[in-house]
């Protein structure tokens, strides 16, 4: 975890793989080893740095959960 957050900060600091003028938004995920394996592999499919994997896989992940509910709020789901 420690690694993830170090590469996280690399990253951000050196703004990998950002378009110019995207905004930095830091991301702390929580993730056993399985699952930190998992976004590594998506990373380097997607060929982007982990933490914009990180982001992207729960973008994707919030828009799969609310595409049923495209006329509420999380408030009411």
């Amino acid at each position: 975890m420690e690694l993830l957050q170090e590469q996280n900060e690399v990253d951000m600091k050196n703004n990998i793989g950002r378009p110019k003028g995207e905004k930095k938004y830091h991301v702390m995920l929580s993730m056993n080893k399985k699952e930190h394996d998992m976004l590594v592999a998506f990373a380097e499919l997607e060929k982007r740095p982990k933490a914009n994997a990180a982001v992207m896989l729960i973008r994707d992940s919030l828009q799969a959960l609310f595409s049923g509910h495209n006329k509420t709020t999380l408030k009411n789901c």
